[in-house]
């Protein structure tokens, strides 16, 4: 085996220490039962390219590929996986491009190291939307037990919003093989809604059986809501398109309104994103390439910012539609504002 130099030799290289890995075999340790069996040359050549790829990793001239490439090698080899997982871990950052960050996640996790849960958890805050809808790293903590019951610590502290859990990996702690995890997972997701919340949404029932008159709840909407949502030709298009919400039961509607946090879809969870410069831009993620994310704030301006550019980049867990519209809004102004919701867009035309 020759040093790995490029990538052809890194990928190589690689596909054999994962199958090595995979088996549980640690070439190490059979070296050292036979120093003077065949293995032991091959080892200390590994040993070799291992210690270089140490220096790969560190080096910041290396551009984010190279690193990961490297970083991967070390996180095959047992003696090496807690050096290759820290470095990897500085790749959960927004400088670098998601496809190099879910990369770096989906190795982390193969590591198996202890440590895997915290490294996860450290980078959450920052991971971009899409890297959370694809679930990659959610997925990762399911992968073992123990980090199952660390995804669910989180949850109920709510360091990690329930929300951020999709209906299939719901399904999968619901339904979980071991009885005390489906069990907690049950009692996280019944308790996951803010208590709070929940009263003030329980006030608010009687609007829903109030007479309503639309027309005045379109001025509502004018008022309270068209900042940030779009209905028919008026509002900012900033949160989700209200016409996609006509058919909606009310009640799913008031709860909606009252507890924007207990079910944020995805892509509307707020971030604070912090440049070099010191300016700190609030908003969603509306697009990323791989130089540069795309902020939309809401006065429905969008910016984009070069990777470079920023410090830090942080979900706040939380839906960007504010709570507390209780306190600008009475209880017929709700059953107003909810008929209005309901009304096909066409008759609004036709007026």
């Amino acid at each position: 085996m020759n040093e790995a130099t490029n990538e052809d030799e890194y990928a190589a290289l690689d596909d054999l220490l994962l199958t090595i890995q995979s088996v549980g075999a640690d070439v190490y340790a059979m070296s050292l039962a036979d120093p003077q069996g065949a293995i032991a040359p091959w080892v200390k050549k590994l040993d070799k390219i291992m210690s270089s790829m140490v220096k790969v990793t560190e080096k910041e001239s290396n551009d984010d590929e190279k690193r990961l490439a490297a970083a991967k090698l070390l996180c095959r080899v047992p003696q090496y996986k807690t050096s290759g997982v820290e470095l990897l871990s500085r790749l959960l950052r927004p400088q670098v491009d998601e496809s190099l960050q879910s990369a770096a996640i989906e190795t982390i996790a193969q590591s198996g190291l202890e440590t895997v849960p915290k490294v996860l958890a450290n980078a959450w805050p920052e991971l971009s939307p899409d890297l959370r809808s694809i679930s990659i790293a959610v997925d990762a903590w399911l992968s073992r037990e123990s980090w199952t019951n660390h995804l669910l610590k989180l949850i109920e502290k709510r360091t990690l919003a329930a929300s951020g859990i999709s209906l299939t990996q719901r399904a999968r702690l619901l339904q979980h093989p071991t009885p005390s995890i489906a069990r907690r997972a049950k009692r996280v997701f019944e308790t996951s809604g803010s208590s709070p919340r929940k009263d003030v949404v329980k006030r608010y029932q009687n609007s829903l059986e109030l007479p309503a008159d639309a027309s005045h709840g379109q001025a509502i909407y004018a008022r309270a809501c068209a900042n940030c949502h779009r209905r028919g030709g008026s509002g900012n298009d900033v949160g989700p398109d209200l016409a996609t919400v006509i058919n909606h039961p009310k009640e799913k509607l008031l709860t909606n309104i009252l507890d924007p946090n207990a079910d944020i879809q995805p892509g509307y969870q707020a971030y604070s994103c912090l440049l070099e410069s010191g300016e700190i831009l609030t908003g969603l993620v509306a697009s990323e390439t791989t130089n540069s994310v795309t902020i939309k704030q809401a006065n429905s301006t969008s910016r984009s910012i070069a990777r470079r550019e920023i410090e830090r980049l942080q979900s706040s867990n939380l839906s960007f539609m504010p709570e507390g519209l209780e306190a600008t809004i009475s209880q017929q102004e709700m059953a107003d504002l909810l008929a209005f919701l309901q009304q096909p867009i066409q008759a609004e035309a036709g007026r």
